[in-house]
């Protein structure tokens, strides 16, 4: 019945978040723009930019996401009225329209015209017919419903200017455009130079006011307005202030982006509450479950919280009697314990009491029998020192037979001698010798001139060298080096470089077996078990990076890596300020594993470390990780089968955490390995593969994406990753983990951008081969 009733509450959630998502409002406006740019004039020099302006523009637009985008280049008379008369008939549902112009333009008694390409303008009065007012504009983008916008880079130097006939000379010619006042609200005319100047063409393919348009316009969410006085701080700038845009018109108080800010993305809270839900059930403390409640006070994962909250209370309470029935049982025994000894040492003082009597008795029997010993110990004396005489005596007769035997020796070694010389002397000279016979095993040495094969990539055709591998040279391989590495080898290829260890390729079953996890002794995350072969040798890191070498790598690249981390300080696990790497919330040495250390930090440090020495380091993938943790070894702690061994080998939730003050109330294990939070790097022993703190001290960063289980994996040992994973799979247990997580096959999961202070990572390299 309770499951049925969790199942109705399940779905009840999944409705409920499924409306939450669909119902957030999409932004509606409709933005269209028309953009026109002239420069294959008839009757005077063609203009070089115009063409390129309009159509940086109109891409601009488009990837702004208007709806409508209409480029039109090099219009005559006739073609600009009809752009502007289809235009119009778009801009009545328009909420937003804007018309762009590049080309000739001027000013006649106090008007604004634009010039079409086939414009002759012999006379002023000719550009009524044959120029376009910059009113009939205005008047095109006046149904626009919340913004209308004229931008002109027509202020021009005018060509036509200087030839036009004035058959009345009161009528005014000025320099460049003269300023105009629109009639509509929230209308906005943009000129590319102010008033009675003129703008400059520029010397790229795009003119200063048009590239500045380009790169302020479409930022999301920023005001036109600001917009455009980043315009015109830029063209100043680029034209050594002889430039200056002007925009004429007014819009009312509320911001006008011509590029809206997307809206943020809902989040589920049912599985916001799902994911927390699983961080606190690899903590699992009580403090963590009053976190996680005062969070979600309410709901299906609330009501399973509650459960292990419970369950845990219901384990201390059950301890504390425990510990209560061991005191007394203790006091009980230490009463008992005091009644022996007053008992014993009534009985000891009469012992005493009888053995200095017996001592008493053997001291006078010591006595007499010590003179006679001093009467026989001179009697021996005396037989010695005659039995030394007749020693000396045979002696020197000894070494006279020895000198005479020396002398004959000496006398038959210098004949023999005096007769190898002459049997040399006898033997014919070396250029009377026909030929040395070879040994079948040497080889004539190879012609120096003569260029020796070798592979490309590989180690075919390489002469191993079998250099000493020193780690204080600190300097990347060479390829015969290389190829002479044999397993269990180190390196290190930069000063502040991890030391490397070479593992060798092989099988494994990884994951643990369905009896394992029916028992309670393994996740349902580690099935199905199967065989993974690493087809290659590989150079894991002996240990987790250091703080010390990811302080180095920081350094050497300017890299910024935060200052918000996920820590347990005072026993409340959340995420704070002002932790990092270099202040986790615990003291930590140099020496020690770096941590919150995110996945997107740990893939910097080793694309830097590769940049360094030129040598494809990465992260080891999950099946390497295993293998490597593993050992060759099957049992379940890769190091022992007992828990009670733990402390040992791996640095986990032991009796020095909970001395330390971490909650009284965690699965602790009754060893102490002298570690509360992280150890040093290398302070337990190492497996068979010579690579130490893989199981415990910190979870470790793999490159791949974590999947719920292994159905659909093969064989292969490579990772199983993608560009947008949600998350990245960790392993090995850390400081605070209990006997049941520090396992070679235990799995976990976090976010690629999470900082925890239990998180750090290893590098791998692949050899070459």
């Amino acid at each position: 019945m309770l499951e049925g009733m969790m199942r109705v509450v399940s779905a009840i959630l999944f409705v409920v978040s499924a409306v939450c998502l669909f119902c957030e409002p999409a932004f509606a406006d409709r933005r269209i723009a028309l953009v026109i740019g002239n420069s294959a004039y008839e009757r005077v020099p063609q203009l070089p930019n115009p063409i390129n302006d309009a159509t940086a523009m109109a891409e601009m637009f488009r990837k702004a996401g208007f709806e409508a985008v209409t480029l039109k280049l090099d219009l005559k008379a006739a073609e600009m009225r009809r752009a502007l008369r289809d235009f119009v008939d778009a801009v009545r549902d328009a909420d937003l329209a804007i018309i762009y112009y590049a080309g000739h333009g001027l000013e006649i008694d106090g008007s604004n015209y634009l010039v079409p390409v086939d414009a002759v303008l012999e006379r002023d009065i000719d550009a009524y017919d044959e120029a376009i007012p910059l009113d009939r504009l205005l008047a095109v983008v006046e149904p626009a419903k919340r913004l209308r916008m004229v931008i002109l880079d027509a202020c021009r130097d005018n060509p036509f200017a200087k030839r036009l006939k004035r058959p009345v000379a009161s009528r005014s010619l000025q320099r460049g455009l003269v300023m105009v006042e629109p009639n509509s609200p929230n209308t906005l005319v943009a000129f590319a130079a102010k008033a009675g100047s003129t703008a400059d063409d520029g010397d790229s393919r795009n003119s200063p006011f048009t590239t500045a348009l380009v790169k302020h316009l479409p930022v999301p969410g920023l005001d036109v307005r600001k917009a455009f006085g980043f315009v015109r701080d830029d063209v100043l700038k680029v034209t050594n202030y002889k430039q200056e845009p002007f925009i004429y018109g007014s819009l009312g108080g509320d911001d006008v982006a011509l590029v809206p800010v997307p809206p943020a993305p809902k989040v589920d809270p049912a599985l916001a509450a799902r994911d927390d839900y699983q961080l606190t059930s690899q903590i699992n403390v009580v403090a963590a479950w009053d976190s996680f409640l005062a969070k979600y006070p309410a709901g299906f994962y609330s009501d399973l919280a509650r459960a292990q909250r419970d369950k845990l209370i219901a384990a201390r309470d059950a301890e504390q009697s425990r510990v209560a029935a061991e005191k007394k049982a203790i006091d009980d025994a230490k009463a008992a314990e005091d009644a022996r000894i007053a008992a014993s040492k009534i009985k000891a003082a009469e012992d005493a009491r009888a053995a200095k009597a017996a001592e008493d008795a053997r001291m006078a029997k010591a006595a007499e029998e010590a003179r006679a010993a001093k009467a026989a110990e001179q009697a021996r004396l005396a037989k010695a020192a005659e039995e030394a005489r007749a020693a000396r005596a045979a002696e020197q007769a000894r070494a006279a037979r020895a000198a005479e035997e020396a002398r004959i020796a000496k006398a038959a070694e210098e004949a023999k001698a005096a007769e190898a010389a002459r049997a040399k002397a006898a033997q014919p000279a070396p250029g009377q010798q026909l030929a040395a016979i070879v040994p079948h095993e040497v080889r004539p040495a190879p012609d120096i001139g003569k260029a020796q094969p070798r592979a490309q990539g590989g180690c075919a055709g390489t002469e191993p060298q079998a250099a000493a591998l020193s780690l204080d040279a600190a300097k990347a391989l060479s390829l015969p080096e290389e190829c002479s590495l044999k397993p269990k080898q180190s390196f290190r290829e930069c000063q502040n470089c991890p030391e490397m260890v070479v593992v060798a390729a092989g099988e494994f079953l990884m994951g643990s077996s369905a009896g394992e996890i029916g028992n309670g002794l393994a996740a349902a995350n580690e099935s199905p078990q199967h065989k993974v072969v690493v087809r290659e040798p590989l150079a894991v890191g002996r240990f987790e990076v250091t703080r010390d070498q990811f302080a180095a790598f920081v350094a050497a690249s300017g890299y910024k890596a935060g200052d918000r981390c996920f820590t347990f300080e005072q026993n409340v696990p959340k995420e704070r300020e002002n932790r990092s790497f270099l202040m986790p919330g615990y003291a930590q040495e140099g020496n020690h594993p770096a941590v919150c250390i995110s996945w997107t930090d740990a893939q910097a440090y080793v694309d830097w470390l590769s940049k360094t020495t030129g040598k494809p380091y990465r992260l080891l993938s999950e099946a390497e990780f295993e293998y490597a943790a593993r050992a060759g070894s099957t049992l379940p702690y890769t190091f022992t089968d007992n828990a009670a061994d733990l402390c040992r080998f791996v640095n986990g939730a032991d009796q020095a955490a909970r001395n330390a003050g971490l909650p009284q109330d965690a699965p602790y294990m009754a060893c102490s390995d002298g570690y509360p939070f992280t150890a040093p790097v290398g302070s337990l022993k190492a497996n068979a593969f010579g690579l130490a703190d893989l199981i415990g001290n910190v979870w470790e960063w793999t490159a791949d994406c974590f999947a719920d289980d292994y159905r659909g994996a093969g064989a292969d040992s490579a990772a199983r990753s993608q560009a947008d994973c949600a998350a990245r799979t960790l392993r090995g247990g850390d400081w605070f983990s209990a006997a049941s997580s520090l396992r070679p096959a235990i799995r976990a999961k976090a976010g690629p951008d999470a900082h925890h202070d239990d998180i750090g990572f290893r590098v791998a390299r692949t050899l070459v081969h």
